[in-house]
């Protein structure tokens, strides 16, 4: 029975993109996206969670080839006073080609704000041109009946066989709002004023002509049609017509280079190849009147050519230098590859463009990044790209629900290049700053999980989930398998999925089937910080006892809290199961880290043994992504000091409390103070030396937001703090 062939174009209207300001190392690679022109293969339920783990929505064909070509003279060799339609045309064909995989359900194809010119079919290298006056319209899509397939073909249509279709296409650019429609392709003209000034006050312009590309998420349906999914992956070649004196940058291998007359000029002709397997998203191209700095990379056995373009002006200056920005990249991925693996690809590089409202976005094998870029002083951005041809490009998220495992990765390996570079606290300064930025942004523990974030949000409001807590569950991964184990599962897990597209179902299979005795069995570890949300809140009980030879017990008993939080998201897991660690101060600023236990029930006490008493007793955040609702330190010497430790009304309802407490013996410097739960200190309560007395003081919080606050009392040295809640 012959099944009938239909190929739908989907066109729709651009949403609004959204946007909320970040913090600085977020903001250099946060990306614009379209919420509405979008076909993720992930079906959400209303509360953002996905309707099956690890479901992907395939089409019915596998695509095995682009061979794009992209005509960018016109656009190119215009200039500001030129009308919109030149200044932003561009035109292409795509010849793709694909293998059936279910005959009976239409082929469809991504295609935004373009117009569809020519519809062809290859067969047996014959070019069958197909009317597109006999295809069926509807709204933005188009199909073409079976009746007009066998009109034009040859053969009948399988699964398994080999199809090859051209499709030409061009811009729709009829004037500056309608192009700017397009927001996949990127132009912009020399003296192009773009209302900034620099840090000399001089106003910020375009200093050459450039056509680029930016295609994170779904973008590259707006300059060529494509299958826009991430799952799906192939092979490709870009090739590009530019004026003479213009140079061009894409994926792979510059392959062909030469120069053709089109009667009128001559133009040039550059064509790229990239033979490992690709998702349109990574595809991109730039076009400029670039200068390249050459590098080469050697290891093993294996040498990697690296070509980075830039705007000549930006070689070497006062502000912009690519040669001094540049140079740390032999040493980044001597780094990476030492700790990921054989790096997955024949070629890298960077295109340094302008303007681009992001910082860098990790295009296989030529990261495209913001010229800011180049003023030596963003390794960490660097590292992050680099970072992302292992976790996104090489192992690549098969839908939206599974970017976490991309941005997760590559935030990540922020960390590692530092602690390789300079050191394990430079490590654990990564991860602070992670831990920390989630807390900020998520203080009372009702954000949703990191899997499945809807496309609407993953690059704004909800990004620090995906970057920072996707980091941090890779740490607490490691932590959870040891640095040997870790590191040798995580390398056989990147070169399995070598190519290919992975979901989180996947990678936590990967993980259960290769670890061995974790602390935490991996199905347990994915369902608390993966699948579901938040993190644990505690209370800490530490009690110390003075031993001989000056020794001290501890005894620091856990209490998890997040049960009774009542603004808390009502999937976060009620008692975590995680590795802990302890860090025991011997002063304000200088700590010890304690072994590693494993919490598993929500009061549990851990003991200790330690050669200083500890005047602060915390959670290691680097073992453990979590907050601290009290801490409290109980010993002979805090006994000797205060007694009768009182705090009321709590929770406060008539806009103060009082802090009430018996003081024994003379305090010579007392510290008490108010402290929300990042830390910082919302109100000073008293400050100086505390004669024996009972004594009381108010904590006036009628000024104050609602929620929970923490009193910390510091007497000569040792601590010990209450809760107090503000409605």
């Amino acid at each position: 029975m012959i099944k009938p062939i239909i190929l739908l174009f989907l066109a729709f209207a651009i949403g609004n993109a959204y946007s909320q300001e970040l913090p600085e190392y977020l903001r250099a690679e946060t990306k614009q996206f379209d919420t509405e022109n979008t076909t993720s293969g992930t079906h959400y339920h209303k509360n953002n969670r996905v309707q099956d783990y690890g479901d992907v929505e395939k089409r019915s064909y596998d695509v095995l080839n682009y061979d794009l070509y992209l005509d960018l003279s016109t656009a190119l060799n215009s200039n500001l006073e030129e009308d919109t339609f030149f200044r932003k045309y561009f035109k292409g064909y795509n010849k793709i080609t694909f293998k059936i995989t279910d005959e009976n359900v239409p082929f469809e194809f991504d295609a935004v704000n373009l117009n569809i010119r020519t519809l062809l079919l290859i067969e047996s290298n014959n070019i069958i041109p197909i009317s597109l006056n006999e295809l069926d319209t509807l709204f933005d899509k188009f199909s073409i009946n079976i009746a007009v397939l066998n009109f034009y073909s040859n053969k009948n249509y399988t699964n398994g066989d080999i199809v090859e279709i051209l499709i030409g296409f061009d811009s729709k650019a009829e004037d500056d709002k309608d192009f700017w429609r397009n927001r996949g392709m990127h132009i912009y003209h020399k003296g192009y004023d773009v209302g900034n000034k620099d840090r000399f006050g001089n106003s910020v312009i375009v200093e050459h002509n450039i056509a680029y590309s930016m295609s994170e998420p779904e973008l590259a349906r707006y300059w060529m049609p494509c299958n826009d999914r991430p799952y799906d992956k192939a092979k490709s070649s870009i090739t590009m017509a530019v004026p003479l004196g213009y140079t061009t940058a894409s994926n792979g291998i510059l392959d062909t280079r030469y120069v053709r007359n089109d009667g009128v000029s001559d133009f040039k002709i550059q064509k790229w190849v990239n033979n490992e397997p690709i998702t349109t998203y990574l595809m991109n191209f730039a076009a400029s009147v670039f200068d390249t700095l050459h590098q080469t990379y050697i290891k093993n056995g294996d040498t990697i050519p690296s070509t980075h373009y830039f705007w000549p002006e930006d070689r070497d200056d006062i502000y912009f230098t690519a040669v001094k920005s540049m140079e740390t990249h032999p040493g980044m991925m001597d780094i990476l590859v030492d700790n990921y693996g054989t790096y997955p690809f024949a070629t890298y590089g960077t295109v340094s463009v302008f303007p681009f409202p992001y910082g860098g976005m990790e295009h296989q094998t030529m990261v495209t990044q913001n010229r800011y870029w180049l003023n030596d002083e963003q390794d960490a951005g660097f590292v992050h790209e680099m970072g992302h041809h292992w976790f996104g490009n090489s192992m690549t998220c098969a839908t939206w629900a599974d970017i976490w495992i991309n941005e997760g990765g590559a935030s990540y390996t922020e960390a590692i290049y530092l602690e390789s570079l300079q050191g394990e606290q430079s490590y654990r300064n990564v991860i602070e700053r992670q831990v920390r930025e989630v807390l900020k942004r998520n203080s009372d523990n009702s954000a949703i999980p990191v899997y499945a974030i809807p496309l609407s949000s993953f690059f704004n409001t909800n990004a620090y989930l995906i970057y920072d807590k996707g980091s941090i569950i890779h740490n607490q991964m490691r932590l959870n398998l040891g640095d040997e184990q870790f590191f040798r599962v995580l390398k056989e897990i990147l070169e399995d999925f070598r190519y290919q597209s992975v979901t989180t179902a996947e990678y936590k299979a990967a993980w259960e089937s290769k670890a061995e005795n974790p602390l935490v069995d991996i199905d347990t570890f994915f369902d608390q910080w993966v699948y579901n949300p938040g993190y644990p809140e505690y209370d800490i009980n530490t009690r110390v006892d003075i031993l001989e030879d000056n020794k001290f017990a501890i005894r620091a008993t856990l209490i998890q809290m997040q049960d009774q939080n009542t603004a808390a998201n009502p999937d976060v897991t009620k008692v975590f199961t995680t590795p802990v660690r302890f860090k025991l101060y011997k002063d304000e600023k200088n700590y010890e880290l304690s072994e590693i236990f494993v919490n598993k029930e929500k009061n549990q006490t851990f003991y200790l043994e330690n050669d200083f008493f500890p005047v602060k007793v915390e959670i290691d955040p680097v073992s453990v992504l979590h907050n601290t609702f009290s801490s409290v330190i109980t010993s002979v010497q805090l006994e000797d000091y205060v007694g009768d430790l009182e705090l009321y009304p709590n929770p406060s309802t008539d806009g103060f409390s009082q802090l009430n407490m018996n003081i024994k013996n003379t305090v010579q410097n007392a510290n008490i103070e108010l402290i929300d739960l990042i830390g910082n200190k919302v109100q000073s309560i008293y400050n100086g030396r505390l004669n024996p007395s009972s004594i009381g003081y108010k904590i006036f919080t009628n000024g104050l937001a609602k929620g929970i606050y923490i009193v910390n009392i510091n007497l000569d040295g040792i601590n010990t703090s209450k809760k107090l809640i503000v409605q």
